[in-house]
């Protein structure tokens, strides 16, 4: 069971509940779900106890403005670079905002542990893999 899955729940006062019970839990994903990707985050404690997590996203800018030159048929030309307009830097675009109470934040860092832990242990499998011989590969 993964932490984010863990918690307590409890049947009440003088519930007769035995182990062998279950809880299902069904996951819909809200009108607002995507996936983003995720360059770096930024956040910090918040003002009732809480954690809040930034996910951004790093680029290079793009244009706010350009202009164009038009050829006889009044199909786009080249560009004139002189009137490109941009910002100078990278942009961190901030992609999506959590805020989670102190207990849900030690749960999302025990599962985090985990996952990193899954990885690098498929990773270290991965290379293994890739180092053997094609003989041994096929002898396997």
């Amino acid at each position: 069971m993964t932490a984010a899955a863990k918690g307590t729940l409890s049947a009440g006062a003088g519930s007769d509940a035995s182990p062998t019970e279950k809880v299902v839990f069904n996951y819909i994903k809200s009108n607002f779900f995507r996936v983003i990707h995720v360059d770096g985050i930024i956040g910090g404690p918040g003002p009732r106890s809480s954690i809040s997590v930034n996910f951004f996203s790093e680029r290079l800018p793009i244009p706010t403005r350009q202009a164009f030159t038009l050829n006889s048929e009044r199909t786009l030309g080249d560009e004139i670079q002189t009137e490109r307009r941009a910002r100078s830097g990278i942009v961190r675009e901030v992609e999506a905002g959590v805020v989670m109470d102190l207990s849900t934040a030690k749960m999302f860092l025990h599962w985090l542990a985990e996952r990193i832990a899954d990885v690098e242990r498929l990773e270290v499998e991965h290379r293994a893999m890739s180092t053997q011989s094609p003989t041994a590969k096929v002898q396997e």
